[in-house]
């Protein structure tokens, strides 16, 4: 069965659950998006971070000088596909969303991907696209990115991965399959944030950062210092990618008091 219809009516439209939030406080069309929340990401020197009312208990959300939006989220593609819903609802227009992977390549722990098409091993971009199309990001914000990051000299790999909602189910044929399709890595998200983001006509990339490693058939331990090193430092890059330049709103937010009571 293909769950996706083309229909524009809706009971439940995301732009009317905002309404009161859009209402009274401006955000800036810029977000990048984190499916957990890192403590260490919240305050970045030299940076205005001002936090916004949550969206919904355990996520975060901040304004960071001004120009970007940073959202907090959980992991998985149903719970990633209602909080961008809402957040291009509110405004956004272009989305950047920061994750980890695990290599099924030849990949290490904390090397830094760019996706060009999310195998759709998930069930929530089916909602929004055909069976049969890919799911694909934006071809300019990813050409921008990597432009970006090569400009810097700091090394990234292009290339397709797989979104999944069943990491149980990582069977051997399943990787093979894959690793033959030249997979190079496998995530929660993406495909559900591409499609969406085609769906409702705004821009969309990501950047992944390896945190495990498929090798001798086994997945290897989490390295946590590694890992956080090149995620924090991941966030930074993104955070000038965007602030670059003059800011599309030029707004203050002002207080938020009213929204939190």
């Amino acid at each position: 069965m293909d769950f996706f219809d083309d229909d524009m009516r809706t009971y439940i439209e995301p732009s009317d659950e905002m309404k009161f939030y859009r209402a009274t406080h401006p955000l800036p069309p810029k977000l990048i998006y984190s499916p957990f929340v890192r403590p260490e990401l919240q305050e970045r020197e030299g940076r205005s971070f001002k936090e916004l009312p949550r969206l919904y208990q355990g996520t975060h959300l901040y304004c960071i000088d001004g120009r970007v939006l940073f959202f907090q989220g959980v992991i998985g593609a149903p719970a990633t596909g209602i909080f961008l819903e809402e957040l291009i609802a509110l405004g956004i227009t272009e989305i950047i969303f920061l994750g980890l992977a695990g290599a099924i390549q030849d990949l290490n722990i904390g090397d830094r991907l760019i996706p060009t098409e999310a195998v759709r091993f998930e069930g929530t971009s089916f909602h929004y696209l055909p069976a049969s199309s890919p799911s694909l990001p934006s071809k300019v914000l990813t050409h921008d990115l990597d432009l970006f990051f090569r400009g810097k000299e700091i090394p990234i790999t292009m290339g397709k991965i797989c979104s999944t909602d069943a990491p149980f189910r990582e069977t051997f044929k399943v990787i093979e399959k894959l690793r033959e399709n030249q997979v190079l890595a496998i995530e929660m998200e993406v495909s559900a944030v591409f499609a969406i983001a085609t769906f409702r006509k705004v821009e969309a990339a990501a950047v992944l950062v390896i945190s495990d490693e498929l090798k001798d058939e086994k997945w290897s331990r989490f390295q946590s210092n590694i890992f956080t090193e090149i995620y924090t430092s991941s966030f930074d890059f993104l955070l000038e990618f965007f602030c670059q330049g003059n800011s599309e709103l030029g707004f203050s937010l002002g207080d938020t008091k009213k929204l939190k009571e």
